[in-house]
Formats: C-alpha cells, structure tokens, sequence
C-alpha cells in the first residue's frame, strides 16, 4: 500500500472514531516502538507526554512544547497509520497560547491532538477559562486545510479527589465548544464511565485501566469510541529491566505475553491489550460496539444501540 498523505491519515482517523468498533491506540514511547506497534496491526498511535518526558529525563508536565511536538512529528513521519499528539494544557493558560500549540501540531504530520484542562499540578482551569481554551483550539483546528481530530480531556480524577459532576460539566461544555473527542481519564468505575457516555454525544476515549479493575472492555456496552494507554507501555520495558525479564519487552508484551502481577495491577491484563496481528489473539476491545455515527454528530451514542 502506498504511502498516505497527511489529509489521507486525518481523515482515516476521522472515520476510525465513526467505526462500529472501539479501536485500540497504543502510546509508543519513539518511532522505533511506534513502527512495531503498526507491525502489530494498531490503526493508529499517540504520543504520551510521559513517555516524552522519560526520554528527556525530566518529569511529566515539564517538558516543552517543542519537546511534544518533535516527538510527535517524528513518530508521525515514521509510520503510515494515524498519530495523535499529547499536547498536555497546550503549553500555556491563556487561549491564545492553546490555539497556537494546535496550529504548530497542524504543521506536524498529525492526525489529531489533545488538549486537558489541567495546569500542570493539582488545579485545574477555571471552568470558564477551560472552555474558553477549548474555543481557542477548535478555531484554530478549524482554520486548518484539513482538520485535525480535536480531543478535549477533563483531568479531574488526575486530582486528589475526583469530582464527576464537574467532569460532566466541563466534558458537555467542550462537546458545546466544538471538541471531537471528549476524555476523562481514570474515571475509577463503571457507573461513572456510564454517566460520562450518557451525558454526551461525542466520541469517547478511555484508558486500558481502571482503580475500579482490570477489565474496563465491554461493560460500558455501545458507546466508546477507542481506549489507549497513556506511558504504560513506556513504563513496560522500564519494568522488565528493574526485574530483569527480557521476555516482558517489546512484542511478547504487547502480544499479552510474560505478563506479570507489577503490570497487571495497572490494569495491563493480558485479556485486554492484544496485538491484532498477533495470531490467536484479537483485542477483545474490537468485541465492543461504539455506536456508530459521525465524529460530531448530535445523536447520543447511547441512543444508536450497540
């Protein structure tokens, strides 16, 4: 198959969110793990900003936005699937500052991108300044040839204590905003998740782990749109060195083998990230029904069935 153009990839991702299945999109930590990953069979790929900070050596919400956005243009010159960029607050509070990262993240390559309400710390945006910063990247997402997928992520439960109503909020308010995704990691159980996807229309992401379990596949049926795994798989081969375990790097792990306790208490579990390629062991996440529908659309998924 020929090479894709970047409005091709764009596209591509567009419709991956509007697929009757929830797809799986892994989070390399450089081209090297991005291309295996595609190997795999994962439709797409996004960053993680702490899999970006590990390779500077620094923390998480330390890194620069040139940082970010050369990863993300490397890894999405890498490989031929989609990339989506993990552009943490956008690099700045003011709105301003949000819709200039997105129209960089436009020059890079990519095919969708993030942006979370967080300061960088415990405290989040102000809500009206939150939703203002949402207003600022999908103007500046729109002015592009070919839009990105803009995914707007709500990082309460990233917090001491996690506040579902003002998740709800906010998530509706970014819907309003003209966000394509909506995302609240680490919502910790599965009536939360359920409120979540009820109260919205949009597009919703998750991750592959839960403080609720290890299984987050399929009890939240019909209304998902695709699950990633954040710096978990940055953190894998971290681990497998600390235990000296070469079996647990690379594709044994992703293929769910040499699995151990460490990582499965992350919710890593070897019945729920599964390698398409990977024969004998297709992602049971592909066994979820997203709902259908247009990236956008004004319908609740939940209403489509699934």
């Amino acid at each position: 198959m020929g090479s894709s153009t970047v409005a091709e990839k764009r596209v591509q991702f567009r419709e991956l969110h509007a697929a009757d299945d929830v797809f799986v999109m892994p989070n390399p930590w450089d081209a090297a793990s991005g291309r295996l990953l595609v190997d795999l069979g994962f439709p797409a790929l996004a960053t993680s900003s702490a899999a970006v900070a590990g390779e500077h050596g620094v923390q998480d919400y330390e890194i620069t936005r040139e940082m970010s956005l050369t990863a993300a243009r490397e890894l999405a010159e890498a490989v031929e699937v989609p990339v989506s960029a993990d552009l943490e607050n956008g690099f700045g509070d003011d709105p301003a500052t949000v819709a200039e990262t997105v129209r960089l993240a436009g020059e890079m390559g990519l095919a969708g991108c993030s942006i979370e309400d967080a300061k960088g710390g415990e405290t989040l945006h102000e809500f009206t300044l939150a939703v203002e910063r949402i207003v600022a990247a999908v103007e500046a997402n729109r002015a592009l040839e070919v839009p990105l997928v803009l995914t707007a992520r709500v990082e309460h439960y990233a917090q001491p204590e996690g506040d579902l109503d003002d998740t709800i909020d906010r998530l509706l308010a970014f819907e309003a905003a003209g966000a394509d995704v909506l995302f609240a990691p680490g919502v910790p159980d599965v009536e939360s998740l359920r409120l979540i996807c009820d109260a919205v229309a949009k597009p919703v992401s998750m991750i592959g782990s839960m403080a609720g379990g290890p299984h987050p596949p399929g009890i939240v049926d019909g209304q998902f749109a695709r699950a990633s795994f954040f710096g978990k798989l940055n953190q894998s081969p971290s681990h497998a060195v600390e235990h000296q375990h070469p079996s647990r790097i690379g594709d044994k792990y992703i293929a769910g083998v040499g699995m151990d306790d460490d990582l499965a208490s992350d919710g890593m579990t070897s019945d729920f990230l599964r390698a398409p390629n990977s024969e004998g062991r297709r992602s049971r996440v592909s066994g979820i029904r997203s709902g259908g529908g247009e990236v956008g659309s004004d319908e609740k998924r939940s209403e489509r069935g699934g």
